[in-house]
């Protein structure tokens, strides 16, 4: 990952990705286009989703997609407590909200990524966050069965990952 450099690929660059099965070896080409399709693509506090973790989508077997970046601390916090080790990535820093986890799943796929995870939260009819109103991601999925269709996907069966007081949801782990 630290030879890859994004400004290369924006400025026209090609990353290629060799992916070694018992069937045989197969070459698959990254879209840099999707990149820039991802909320906060241009927004500097948004770095991270760009960073060295990010990076490492380019080499991943076995990937998790979570929303967030407290997703992501909370899983490996938990991890850690149960002495369980993760046998798979957690993407970066998460994918920065439920918007992007469909441009995610893309790159993934434009990779030739065979094993992926989606870890998701039950978004509530009356959320407040627009991203959710306009873009659900059990339909888009329905849409596009067929393309994911070697995915698998969880839905927590709680609003969050967390309580958030705050907004009064109802989380599956309370930090």
């Amino acid at each position: 990952p630290y030879f890859i450099c994004w400004n290369h690929l924006e400025n026209g660059a090609k990353f290629f990705r060799l992916n070694k099965y018992k069937e045989g070896c197969t070459i698959h080409e990254l879209n840099y286009s999707n990149l820039k399709k991802i909320k906060g693509y241009e927004d500097p506090a948004r770095y991270h989703l760009f960073d060295i973790a990010a990076k490492e989508i380019m080499f991943a077997d076995k990937l998790l997609f979570v929303e967030g970046q407290v997703d992501v601390g909370i899983i490996y916090k938990w991890a850690q407590k149960e002495e369980r080790e993760l046998k798979f990535n957690i993407f970066g820093y998460g994918v920065n909200g439920w918007c992007n986890f469909h441009i995610f799943l893309q790159i993934s796929k434009e990779l030739g990524i065979k094993k992926v995870a989606v870890l998701y939260d039950k978004a509530k009819e009356n959320d407040k966050d627009p991203e959710r109103n306009n873009i659900h991601l059990d339909d888009d999925l329905r849409q596009n069965k067929e393309l994911y269709k070697d995915y698998f996907f969880c839905q927590l069966e709680t609003e969050d990952i967390i309580d958030k007081d705050k907004n009064k949801k109802n989380g599956t782990f309370n930090i």
